[in-house]
């Protein structure tokens, strides 16, 4: 099903306009098997920036002045609790040309929440249960008072004359969308092309031709920037900026993230089933040292499990003092005054994220350093996730992207046991958690959240540890700046003339 599709021009080769003037971009994008293996939305899509480009939501979400923006829904109002009322723009079509309706979206999302396809991103949906046309250009979506919104955020409709005209495989491989770019070629784990859609609905491009090419290794996506090979690199390091700014021709660009690093604790495994110990082990891990020393400064503390740049964040919410002290005197209040030693080690993915195998040495020997004694395992992400996901798991890094910018996204998928809340889970908490989604006035939102977020901070459900930007290297001349969800947004971005 996953073959070389398309037909197009080397996607290496930079195009120019007319007079020599640069008008294509190339991105050295974090590669591997499990970067892109769909361009279909309805299998793929939440965090792929190639998607974005070929696709559009119905709404878009702006972490700056956290309110949801018209995307290809011009505007939208609550008819009731459990639904909503979305408008789409009349001027929108397909790349094909086929008008954009709502049953394109009703399609679309039923394949999604079909049991039968079993789709890897309809947990993101979860708040959703289906799509009802009311005309061409209207549609409700019915499901729980707050996941609506943050669903239509990430959701991406597909033609459904042309997939049911053509299948789903011969689909996903010449995807057709919305988008500001056309889908041209796709290598798998090599690079996919695409060209700009003069006829978009939005602003026009400046850039005419995007590629994305796939490169797991850090250092030779630094040496592509260099030699001039890609325009932007993403999931810099910080041991990469001082080399990458003393290049006139390169410039470090940052944003604050929507993904929180943390711990995951085992609470349902002696001793750590003792909140005191779990105390004792967000006393005793150094997380400012791990941000200056590892991060280069680039982040900050954080208390909660979703980040300040999502709605309904406490502010108020203070993170864990590291206090080697007060760890040693909470575990000798739990019955261990010359500590223990655990048997399985701490577990942490590898290349997750920039610095995290250094950051899970720090972690270990801190821990060791109050009396909380363990060796450490780190393996590729797809061995380290097996494990994570078959509760293999006692003490592990791990991190929550929040994408959707849903204020309870993140508590619900580590904490409510209908998900994947099987280190740490409460009833009172489950009830919380379930009356959030079925709140409608934001002040009582925020309210709730508040009460949800106090909650898993006061029992340790995980060891907060901090939030890091999302650290870009791009060619100076590039007008482009990075942005808080992850994704690469080329269809803004403009070669400066000089």
């Amino acid at each position: 099903m996953l073959a070389s599709c398309g037909k197009g021009s080397d996607p290496g080769a930079g195009s120019r306009e007319a007079g020599g003037r640069k008008n294509s971009v190339t991105m050295a994008a974090s590669g591997g098997a499990s970067y892109v293996l769909y361009m279909d939305p309805t299998l793929q899509g939440l965090r792929f920036s190639p998607h974005t480009h070929v696709y559009d939501p119905i709404v878009r979400y702006n972490p700056g002045t956290q309110q949801w923006e018209p995307m290809l829904a011009l505007s939208w109002e609550r008819i009731d609790r459990n639904r909503m009322r979305f408008y789409l723009r009349r001027e929108v079509e397909f790349h094909n040309g086929s008008p954009l309706t709502a049953h394109d979206v009703a399609f679309t999302l039923g394949r999604i929440k079909d049991p039968e396809l079993a789709s890897p991103v309809n947990g993101f949906y979860h708040a959703v249960s289906r799509a009802e046309v009311i005309d061409d250009h209207t549609f409700d979506v019915i499901g729980k008072a707050y996941g609506i919104l943050p669903a239509m955020n990430v959701f991406m409709p597909v033609d459904q004359e042309t997939f049911e005209a053509v299948g789903a495989e011969a689909y996903n491989l010449n995807p057709i969308g919305t988008g500001p770019y056309h889908f041209v070629e796709w290598e798998l784990d090599n690079f996919i092309t695409l060209r700009v859609n003069t006829d978009y609905w939005g602003e026009t491009p400046k850039i005419e031709h995007v590629t994305f090419r796939f490169v797991s290794d850090r250092a030779t996506k630094m040496l592509m920037l260099q030699s001039g090979e890609a325009d932007i690199i993403d999931e810099v390091s910080p041991d990469m900026i001082d080399d990458l700014e003393k290049h006139p021709q390169i410039d470090v660009r940052s944003v604050p993230s929507h993904r929180t690093n943390f711990i995951t604790i085992n609470t349902f495994r002696e001793p750590f089933d003792d909140v005191r110990v779990r105390q004792a082990m967000a006393h005793a891990i150094h997380w400012q040292e791990i941000i200056d020393k590892l991060y280069g400064g680039l982040g900050y503390r954080q208390a909660a499990l979703s980040p300040k740049i999502i709605e309904h964040y406490d502010p108020d919410l203070e993170p864990y003092d590291y206090d080697p002290e007060k760890a040693r005197q909470l575990l000798a209040e739990a019955g261990f005054p010359n500590g223990f030693t655990v048997d399985d080690p701490f577990k942490t993915p590898v290349g997750w994220m920039p610095i995290d195998n250094i950051a899970s040495e720090v972690i270990v020997a801190n821990l060791e350093a109050v009396g909380i004694r363990m060796g450490l395992w780190m393996a590729e992400e797809a061995s380290y996730n097996d494990k994570w996901l078959n509760k293999d798991v006692t003490l592990g890094f791990f991190s929550c992207g929040n994408q959707m910018f849903a204020a309870d996204f993140c508590y619900n998928a580590h904490f409510h046991p209908n998900f994947r809340g099987f280190y740490f889970n409460h009833p009172q908490l489950t009830n919380m958690l379930d009356d959030f989604s079925d709140t409608v006035d934001p002040d009582q939102q925020r309210a709730a959240m508040k009460e949800i977020q106090r909650f898993v901070h006061e029992n340790v459900g995980y060891i907060p540890g901090f939030v890091g930007d999302f650290i870009y290297g791009v060619n100076a001349k590039l007008e482009w700046e990075p942005s808080s969800d992850e994704r690469v947004y080329l269809h803004n971005a403009e070669w400066r003339s000089r």
